[in-house]
């Protein structure tokens, strides 16, 4: 599907990465990676999260197993695993790997 100017969408199995200054959000099984400066973040899901840098990170576990959270003006790597979404706005990389949906602009 298209997606609006200077974005760019995939769907299925793979693997991309990218870096600038906007918006990026991946949904499905597998892996994310965000490197940078972020002023606001989400995700959810089951699998593992890891945070290593400064800023505010906030999470609550769910019945029957699972996380959703958010970070704020986070600066540093943020690494997911697993199965759900997570979705950054801010300047740095972002590096998808496995199946879903990932959308940056």
């Amino acid at each position: 599907p298209a997606g609006q100017p200077g974005s760019v969408v995939f769907a299925g199995e793979g693997a991309g990465a990218f870096a600038g200054t906007g918006a990026a959000v991946f949904a499905g099984q597998g892996a994310a990676e965000f490197d940078g400066q972020f002023q606001a973040g989400i995700f959810a899901g089951q699998g593992q999260a890891q945070f290593d840098g400064s800023g505010q990170v906030n999470f609550a576990t769910q019945l029957g197993g699972g996380v959703v959270g958010g970070f704020n003006n986070f600066a540093g790597s943020a690494d997911f695993q697993g199965a759900g979404i997570v979705g950054a706005v801010g300047t740095g990389t972002a590096a998808f790997n496995g199946q879903g949906l990932g959308i940056v602009q």
